[in-house]
């Protein structure tokens, strides 16, 4: 169910309908009154606060391709006048217009203090409309040259370039001036309104355009709540400053100092572990540089990627695991040989590690120092023998070939 409010002065009406409905169920009455219903019915699907037509200014401005870019910032200064007010205080509302969307806009305008003023008094009583949209914008689609649409004493006037707002004693006067003198007449008015008021409507359009006059005589509840359906989001007046909190912020409310608390808790928590965060990362840099260090002293050369599997299959290595096991443990002992006898002048050293065997080619002082050699190896464990040798000038050249 939808209500729709339409105040008019210090008196209300307010009429309760929806799309499915077929008559509206209508009443009026104070402030007070409003206030006792709006409490009885919680179940209310929009509270739709309906604007005068006086109250506010509703137009379609024209624009150069030029002026394209500027014109939402030029409408507030192009209204100022029919408002009476500064452009700095209208609240504003537009759209494309519908039949010129790239060369017109369709503007509502209201003084930002007068709406301000309206909703604050229904915020003090309790009263939280949900939508606000202006009359002129909830009325049928002309269907005339002009249209009149009539009710509370007020008319909202519609040709092809305006829509006024005027109180019933000066629609005589005001026609007037738009037919220049009567001398530029429409072809046709329609006169949109109630049933109930229809006859008073009438008494209101100057005799000399009595024989242009359509009636439409309209339900004006369920003409809002058709209007309604194509309004309430093109032309709620319910935004900006004067967006309401979401529905759920209602429930929220009850516990906001509980959620408040819950809120500075994680921020300090966040806060916390942002320290210690920066804390750990001063520490890991300070770890890994001491590292890197340490690093270097075994593996001088060569990235770094991954400090422990480099540095286990450096240890593997030296400690003689893997495919240059038998290498590493060969020449550990033809080394130690090597240095007993101050052998320390090696031309070439080959290893086949398919028949672990290396080859040596070496200098010696003499032929007793290579048997000397010799001898070192077999007691080793290993097996030496002389490939070739020959002299090189006061030294002894030798190839050995040593297996085991």
């Amino acid at each position: 169910m939808n209500v729709f409010i339409r105040p008019h002065d210090d008196h209300y009406r307010w009429f309760a309908t929806s799309k499915e409905a077929v008559a509206a169920e209508r009443f009026e009455g104070s402030l007070e009154a409003l206030v006792d219903y709006y409490q009885q019915h919680e179940g209310v699907k929009a509270w739709v606060l309906v604007v005068p037509g006086l109250d506010l200014a509703c137009r379609t401005i024209t624009f150069s391709a030029k002026e394209k870019k500027h014109i939402l910032k030029a409408i507030p200064f192009m209204l100022e006048e029919t408002l009476l007010t500064e452009a700095d205080d209208l609240h504003l509302v537009s759209n494309k217009n519908a039949e010129h969307p790239e060369s017109a806009v369709d503007v509502v305008a209201v003084d930002q203090q007068l709406l301000a003023d309206m909703l604050a008094l229904f915020s003090e009583n309790g009263i939280k409309p949900t939508h606000c949209i202006a009359e002129p914008k909830l009325v049928p689609a002309r269907d005339c040259e002009w249209q009149l649409f009539y009710t509370d004493n007020e008319f909202v006037v519609q040709t092809d370039d305006q829509c006024l707002s005027i109180d019933g004693p000066n629609l005589g006067l005001t026609l007037e001036l738009m037919t220049e003198g009567y001398s530029e007449l429409p072809a046709s008015i329609g006169l949109v309104v109630d049933a109930s008021e229809s006859s008073e409507a009438q008494a209101f359009v100057p005799d000399t355009l009595q024989h242009l006059v359509q009636l439409n005589s309209n339900d004006y509840p369920m003409m809002l709540q058709a209007g309604f359906e194509t309004a309430q989001k093109k032309w709620n007046l319910l935004h900006g400053p004067f967006a309401y909190v979401q529905e759920w912020m209602m429930y929220v409310q009850p516990w906001r100092w509980v959620l408040i608390a819950l809120f500075v808790a994680m921020i300090a928590d966040y806060t916390l572990k942002s320290f210690e965060l920066s804390r750990l990362e001063s520490e890991y840099q300070v770890n890994r540089e001491q590292m890197d260090q340490l690093f270097r002293k075994v593996i001088p050369r060569g990235a770094i990627v991954d400090h422990r599997k480099q540095l286990e299959r450096k240890l593997k290595t030296a400690a003689g695991a893997g495919s240059g096991a038998g290498f590493i443990e060969s020449m550990e002992k033809v080394g130690r040989v090597m240095a007993e006898y101050n052998v320390h002048s090696f031309n070439a050293l080959n290893y086949d590690n398919r028949k672990s065997e290396i080859r040596i080619d070496l200098l010696v002082k003499d032929y007793d120092t290579l048997q000397s050699v010799m001898n070192g190896i077999k007691s080793a464990g290993l097996s030496p023998e002389i490939q070739n040798s020959n002299a090189q000038g006061e030294l002894l050249r030798a190839r050995l070939r040593i297996t085991g």
